[in-house]
């Protein structure tokens, strides 16, 4: 029992104390043959990939975006006039010369085939330097010299599509210039005289005459509606007052009087010395007379009733004018707004016209300068050659990469078989 608890003690005493860097150093020199074993392994397995690595070989070719040596017209910006070497980047990337690419050097033999599509995604590569109009042109293949060649004929081929489409362009413009500028004319005065004819028929200023009268009587009817309306509000509140104190009145009044509370009744009594005055003062007199406050009130209620029933008829004839007017209204903006659309539409055309007609007759010279400025020539400066070493292939960074990836996953290892063995010693006391 003695010797147990010893050695429970000694294994539980390092547990329960700070770890330090021995204790790390002693656990890797344990497993160090897992350490050296794994990173050999790793470099191993490093080298026999790179060794099997298939090759790739990449060619360059320099082009030079050559600007036209003819100034842009005057007033005009430089660059909306200067073709982006994006541009010459798509022509480069054209699947055209891709495929005829792929035909000439026979790269349909590959596996798998190779299309145009991925031609252009894999192998071939357009580069822009910064600062420059400079287009680097890549090409990467299993075959150096095959890598040259196909670099230099797809420059080349740029090149004569780039000179073509700037001679077709140059040559078309002019065409279409001298063709619209005989024509122009003619549209001009065909939109000039259809103009001058609506102007005539449409007669605009009746139409703006008609709607501005419809607009004002709209004006004034809103007015009198206004008017009216607030004068109906106000009966309406008083003859629901009229009929409101009308049910608190009652159209005769009943009196009650005895002989005592008459002074003249009872003076009269008193001359004609009339026995049992006692007796008659307890009798009652009751009297009925029309109420003038009653009277008064009805006169008022059907007053205000009869001027409320006008009111309300001259509203309904408001309203009635309202609704025609609104209509005439209606009709009037319709022919206006259909008249002042074609008048717009019309004077429109003409500007255009009359603006195609001056651009074609004073600018064709200078439309000329214009396209011939835009002009930009591609030009071979850098041809591609013969690459001497495979692209992207480092073997010694590689296999050190791989040593020190094996190196650290073999640490890993040691710390967690450590782990394990330590937590059976544990379990097993």
């Amino acid at each position: 029992m003695v010797s147990v608890a010893k050695n429970t003690e000694q294994k539980v005493t390092p547990a329960g104390r700070d770890v330090e860097l021995i204790d790390y150093l002693q656990v890797l020199w344990k497993w160090k043959w897992i350490l050296v074993g794994g990173t050999l392994l790793a470099g191993l397995i490093a080298c026999a990939a790179v060794a099997f690595m298939p090759r790739s070989y990449k060619a360059t070719v320099t082009l030079l975006i050559a600007e036209s040596k003819i100034p842009p017209p005057q007033g005009s910006d430089p660059a909306t006039t200067r073709i982006s070497p994006e541009t010459f980047e798509e022509m480069i990337k054209s699947q055209s010369v891709a495929a005829e690419a792929i035909q000439r050097f026979g790269l349909t033999t590959r596996s798998p085939a190779l299309t145009p599509e991925r031609f252009l995604q894999r192998h071939l590569g357009v580069e822009r330097r910064t600062g420059a109009n400079l287009l680097v042109l890549s090409i990467r293949l299993p075959d150096a010299k095959q890598a040259a060649e196909v670099a230099n004929f797809i420059a080349q081929r740029a090149v004569e599509l780039n000179a073509a489409l700037n001679k077709s362009d140059t040559l078309a413009t002019k065409d279409y210039i001298q063709q619209q500028r005989a024509s122009a004319k003619e549209v001009m005065e065909q939109a000039q005289a259809a103009l001058v004819a609506f102007k005539r028929e449409a007669n605009l200023d009746s139409l703006h005459a008609e709607q501005k009268i419809a607009l004002d009587t709209k004006a004034r009817l809103a007015q009198l509606y206004a008017e009216t309306t607030t004068k109906i509000q106000g009966l309406q509140a008083n003859v629901a007052e009229l009929r409101k104190a009308f049910t608190n009145q009652e159209q005769f009044l009943t009196a009650k009087k005895s002989i005592v509370s008459d002074p003249v009744m009872l003076m009269a009594a008193r001359e004609r010395k009339t026995d049992g005055l006692k007796d008659l003062s307890t009798v009652e007199l009751k009297s009925q007379e029309i109420n003038r406050v009653y009277q008064q009130i009805q006169g008022n209620l059907i007053k205000n009733e009869a001027t409320l029933a006008s009111l309300e008829g001259q509203r309904q004839d408001v309203e009635h004018k309202q609704k025609e007017n609104d209509r005439a209204l209606a009709e009037w903006e319709k022919k206006k707004a259909e008249a002042d659309a074609r008048f717009e539409e019309l004077e429109r055309n003409y500007k255009l016209e009359k603006t195609a007609y001056e651009l074609f007759a004073t600018k064709f010279n200078e439309a000329s300068f214009s396209v011939a400025s835009r002009a930009a020539d591609l030009k071979v400066v850098d041809p591609a050659i013969e690459p001497t070493q495979p692209y992207g292939l480092r073997p010694v960074t590689s296999v050190a990469l791989a040593v020190i990836a094996g190196l650290l996953l073999c640490v890993f290892l040691a710390f967690f078989l450590e782990y394990l063995q330590q937590s059976r010693g544990t379990e097993s006391l």
